[in-house]
């Protein structure tokens, strides 16, 4: 953890392992050696980190025989806790911050925005968003201790096996290196404390619930006796505990198919923006369904969104959807002469939705549904993310309901013939319509209709209108 080429740092695995009380640790021995050293303590909300890692950090100072200081104290002591700031300062002039990092109140990430550290420690990091990640990231190695002893930054983060960037920018690729209980490998350049460029490293360090001496035996056996998804996450440390034996979109694939940053627009020889989008829209067929419409551009999933209705309202509800479409078919550059490249689902109200953008002179493309064609472009939309033709920008709004809707599906062969789950049976096992996963499986069904490789998808009833 102190190797100065290592500039990132997860330490994740089984529940129960004393990942917090290792961040502790490592503050506590980094304070002490590097006066003046400053870092942050992090979780998503302020409610957890005060009850968890705030106090967790306390009772380290303790066991260590620390001496806090008291009201008019004046020597003697070794550290003081400022409650209202939130925070520790050691009588070296160390400072440990803590602070939240939830997007949604954001006083905190603004505070840490803008606050010189050596080092970030993020705790249960499988909780916080990538933008998080990336704004603590980019304060580290500005600290008083960074520039006196020239020592780089580190960001540190412990975490229980989850699916967000985590397991793209650690575990998967501690997974292709050997696994073990430690690996390291290259991700760019940093600058030593005798100034000289040196490869820098990001590590993945495994824990186990038996790494940690304190933990009583009765927590490990209830551990062992969670549901078989939680056993498989918490206790196992399995990074696949969402998958069934017969998922089809499988953590790994999804973990694949995830990207952070969204490519430039490809460009024709003159320089202009090739246009290479499709919109694709699920229509709620039943109460407490939702119409969605993704949006893919160049290959990556860039929107979902909610079309509403309101249904006291005099203009049918067919309409209102219309108008919903068509303002987010221009917002994303679409003419009418790029209908073809929209396309619905003809259901109930669909039919209306179809009629409606053929009045606005809309001749989208029509699809309809059947037990058959939904499998066999579910199982493509599977084969596309599998193989790399499709990827899902991280930060569309439903990322993480789309997640959960495509793990719902399972598939069976019939000999070397697939049969995806239905949608009523998914209905059953999430509680809701999977709107979010249909919606993506038709738009993934009009960019292979209107692509040079996509003759295959023609064999379904599907026309321009």
């Amino acid at each position: 953890m102190f190797d100065e080429s290592i500039n990132e740092i997860l330490y994740g695995g089984q529940a129960g392992s004393a990942k917090s009380s290792g961040i502790c640790y490592a503050v506590l021995i980094l304070s002490k050696k590097y006066p003046g050293y400053r870092c942050a303590i992090c979780r998503k909300t302020s409610p957890a980190l005060r009850l968890t890692t705030f106090e967790e950090m306390k009772q380290t100072l303790n066991r260590e025989g620390l001496i806090k200081r008291e009201p008019r104290q004046t020597s003697g002591y070794d550290y003081e806790l400022d409650n209202m700031a939130f925070e520790i300062r050691f009588k070296n002039g160390s400072k440990t911050h803590f602070m939240s990092l939830d997007l949604r109140g954001d006083e905190d990430l603004q505070r840490l925005g803008s606050t010189n550290l050596d080092d970030v420690y993020i705790d249960e990091a499988g909780e916080i968003a990538f933008e998080a990640y990336q704004i603590a990231k980019s304060r580290i190695g500005r600290g008083p201790a960074s520039i006196m002893y020239k020592r780089p930054g580190k960001i540190i983060m412990s975490c229980n096996p989850s699916q967000n960037f985590l397991r793209e920018y650690f575990y998967d690729p501690y997974e292709r290196q050997g696994k073990g209980e430690f690996q390291k490998w290259k991700i760019g350049k940093t600058v030593n404390h005798e100034g000289k460029e040196i490869d820098s490293y990001r590590c993945f360090l495994r824990a186990t619930c038996y790494d940690n001496p304190f933990l009583p035996a009765s927590y490990i056996e209830n551990l062992k006796s969670l549901e078989p998804k939680q056993r498989k996450r918490l206790y196992e440390g399995d990074w696949n505990y969402s998958d069934d034996d017969n998922s089809l979109f499988t953590s790994e694939c999804l973990s694949k198919a995830i990207i952070y940053e969204i490519p430039e627009q490809p460009k024709d020889e003159t320089g202009k923006e090739i246009f290479n989008k499709f919109i694709g829209v699920d229509v709620a067929d039943k109460g407490g369904d939702e119409t969605i419409a993704t949006v893919i551009s160049n290959n990556v999933v860039i929107e979902q969104k909610s079309l509403h209705a309101d249904i006291k309202s005099m203009t049918p509800i067919a309409r209102q959807y219309a108008d919903e479409l068509e303002k987010l078919a221009l917002k994303h550059g679409f003419t009418k002469n790029d209908a073809k490249r929209i396309c619905i689902e003809k259901n109930g109200v669909g039919v209306g939705l179809v009629s409606q953008m053929q009045v606005k002179g809309w001749r989208i493309l029509e699809y309809v549904a059947t037990g058959k064609s939904r499998s066999e472009y579910i199982y493509q939309l599977y084969r596309d993310l599998e193989d790399g033709h499709l990827k899902i920008y991280y930060n569309i709004s439903t990322i993480e309901d789309l997640r959960r809707q495509l793990q719902a599906h399972e598939v069976n062969y019939d000999g070397d013939k697939p049969k995806v789950l239905g949608k009523d049976k998914i209905r059953m096992k999430i509680n809701r319509s999977p709107d979010m996963s249909d919606s993506l499986y038709i738009t993934n069904y009009s960019r292979l209709y209107n692509s040079e490789y996509g003759s295959h998808a023609r064999r379904f009833r599907a026309v321009s209108l």
